[in-house]
């Protein structure tokens, strides 16, 4: 049956946005007629879609010009929803289906518009992949009170064939904590033979990732990394978010300076104001005028019409406030609402139309929230956030060591913490946790529940970490659990190299020799694909089979033994003496083959494959502007190691 109806977002964008009666409402909602200023309204380049430069100066100026065009893109923003966003997410109410809507593509209140879908959804191809943009579209539901927020995930303009499992596991972490609680792959399931040999029809072809099927050597992996995915999405669906911090949005659409300014450019003060605030431990989500304008106070916090609370909002001075925002905020200040304007004061958010008296009313409010005793004003971000603390208490604190992006959620009497490691290295930090409650971690990739090390301090918890690159961790805390037994450090006793006697290397794919080519080829040292001529185009899977000896001593004293491949490109899957021993997609690279392992001689196989990005260098794209070999030439491929066995034994649990 059919479950949605989907918008999509630079589809809706035009160079210009207009309607036949525009004029005529332009002049009803704002008050004074448009035409003599016409030609101030456009910018050139944006909404170009490929050519954008969002802030740029406009066509001509006149004084006032800024407010002109504010008043233009508020009109945009109030029709484009009431004549087409709305009635589409309508349609779909009335016909029993949901609406997916990124609004991202439409010159208006990104917020209300995302808010009124059934599902709002984000995407990775635009706003850069970041946090900060992905934010809206999970903003959105958290101000408008929508369960599910969807992302068009997994989609890379460039190179679209170098997606692999890590970084589907990567880039769904980001969306994880960026409040994203349903993914939606980007590409194309399916496989068609018409096309190029091997690869096969695919519509983003050359352009935009990820070719996800049959055709990809990547393909039996992703059934793990789904299986991933979903434990991760049951837990942020069914879990409720407790946003701490509502950072104040001026802007309509995407871009955070606004469409308005004549002035250029502006320094968009989000990034850095949520670092510092994930620093600091709070959690925070994006409100803008309207959603403030339908919020009220209880019990101390700001609730908005869908049911999402704050304990304090956040204003960087390159925001714009109006008249109507400013009344509000005098209300909320009045009922004690902790509110900090970080780097100085907003700037006026005013209509043409009165623009002298509109202007003085913001002046005069600011002016008043600044005697206000829950008002304060800081000069920078970490003040901000430093000026919070005796008021609100952080989610987490980081007591030492790198601050990981987290997010936080309530199942019942669970609290649930994700925190990831969005870095290529290795990393450690060590957490304080609000919670008297005994910490256990849950594995999205096994469904097993571990017991953690942890030590009580200060009437919380704190946990140490050790996160692989791109690692994560998945740590609940419930009072009806007991404690158990602190899990024992593991202590290896002794570390075999694998591989001295050489390797026996079998490949099945595609490469510049032709598709479906099987070689076989004898490596005395592991080393990159690119540096072997047989395999510097190939794209596929390759088995490397090798011996090694195991003592009887080494495994009776041995509480595990890891199998460590060291580096590999992609994915890997180990066979000890013939039996399966797992499957391995991200960092580290190791598996405990202890259970397989035998006195004596010892067969290990190692099936890798790596991306279709090197076979996809040799081919000559027909509708691709430029050589696409020259552009996306082979990269690294294969097992490198170096591969070892690692012998553990176990110390006492405490």
């Amino acid at each position: 049956s059919l479950r949605a109806i989907f918008c999509d977002s630079l589809e809706v964008q035009e160079y210009l946005f207009w309607t036949d009666d525009f004029l005529q409402q332009f002049r009803k909602r704002r008050g004074y007629d448009l035409t003599p200023y016409l030609a101030v309204l456009r910018q050139p380049g944006y909404n170009d879609f490929y050519f954008s430069h969002p802030g740029g100066l406009p066509l001509y100026n006149v004084a006032g010009g800024d407010a002109i065009r504010a008043d233009y893109w508020k009109t945009v923003s109030e029709l484009i929803y009431e004549r087409f966003y709305h009635p589409f997410d309508e349609w779909a109410k009335e016909h029993h289906v949901e609406s997916r809507v990124q609004a991202h593509g439409a010159p208006g209140d990104l917020l209300r518009i995302y808010g009124d879908a059934s599902i709002p959804e984000t995407e990775e191809l635009d706003g850069g992949n970041t946090v900060n943009f992905m934010k809206l579209a999970s903003s959105a539901g958290y101000d408008y009170g929508r369960r599910l927020v969807s992302s068009e995930s997994f989609v890379f303009r460039g190179n679209p064939y170098i997606t692999t499992p890590e970084s589907i596991k990567a880039n769904s972490d980001k969306l994880f904590i960026s409040g994203v609680n349903e993914i939606v792959y980007h590409g194309f399931p399916y496989k068609f033979d018409d096309g190029p040999k091997g690869v096969g029809w695919f519509p983003f072809q050359g352009q935009f990732s990820s070719q996800i099927n049959e055709a990809n050597p990547i393909w039996p992996f992703i059934p793990k990394v789904n299986t991933y995915i979903t434990r991760m999405q049951y837990i942020l669906q069914r879990g409720t978010s407790h946003l701490q911090i509502a950072l104040y949005r001026s802007s309509l659409n995407e871009d955070d300076t606004g469409p308005s300014l004549a002035s250029g450019a502006v320094k968009d003060p989000l990034p850095a104001m949520e670092k510092e605030l994930t620093r600091a431990g709070y959690s925070w989500g994006f409100v803008n005028e309207r959603v403030l304008l339908h919020s009220t106070m209880k019990h101390g916090q700001l609730w908005t019409k869908g049911g999402g609370g704050y304990r304090a909002i956040v204003i960087p001075a390159e925001m714009r406030v109006s008249p109507a925002t400013v009344r509000a905020l005098e209300m909320f200040a009045a009922a004690k609402l902790p509110i900090v304007f970080a780097g100085g004061m907003p700037q006026p958010d005013v209509s043409f139309k009165g623009l002298k008296q509109n202007l003085e009313e913001v002046a005069t409010g600011l002016d008043r929230l600044q005697h206000s005793a829950s008002v304060s004003r800081v000069a920078s971000e970490s003040e901000a956030a430093a000026r919070l603390a005796p008021a609100i208490r952080p989610q987490l604190r980081f007591a030492s060591g790198t601050v990981l992006p987290f997010v936080k959620k309530t199942i019942g009497a669970t609290q649930f913490y994700f925190l990831r490691n969005p870095d290529d290295k290795a990393t450690q930090t060590t957490v304080e946790f609000p919670e008297t409650a005994v910490p256990q971690e849950w594995d999205p990739w096994t469904g097993k529940v571990h017991s953690v090390a942890f030590e009580q301090k200060g009437g919380g918890v704190v946990i140490d970490f050790a996160l692989p690159p791109y690692g994560s961790a998945l740590i609940a805390f419930n009072k009806a659990i007991r404690a158990g037994s602190t899990p024992a450090p593991w202590t290896e006793t002794k570390r075999q190299a694998v591989g001295d006697g050489g390797w026996e290397i079998d490949a099945v794919g595609d490469s510049a020799q032709g598709v479906g080519t099987r070689l076989h080829l004898r490596m005395t040292q592991l080393t990159d694909w690119l540096n072997e001529p047989a395999l510097r185009t190939f794209s596929g899977r390759a088995t490397y089979t090798t011996y090694v000896t195991a003592t009887a001593a080494d495994l009776e004293h041995a509480g595990r033994v890891l199998l460590d491949l060291g580096q590999v490109k992609d994915a890997a899957a180990v066979r000890v003496n013939g039996a399966p021993a797992g499957s391995l997609v991200v960092q580290p690279f190791a598996v405990d083959v202890r259970p397989f392992l035998h006195a004596g001689r010892n067969e290990i196989q190692i099936t890798v494959v790596n991306s279709l990005t090197n076979y996809v260098s040799t081919i000559a794209w027909p509708k691709i502007p430029g050589d696409y070999r020259q552009h996306y030439p082979p990269i690294s491929a294969g097992l490198m190691g170096p591969v070892s066995l690692e012998y553990e034994t176990a110390g006492r649990s405490r």
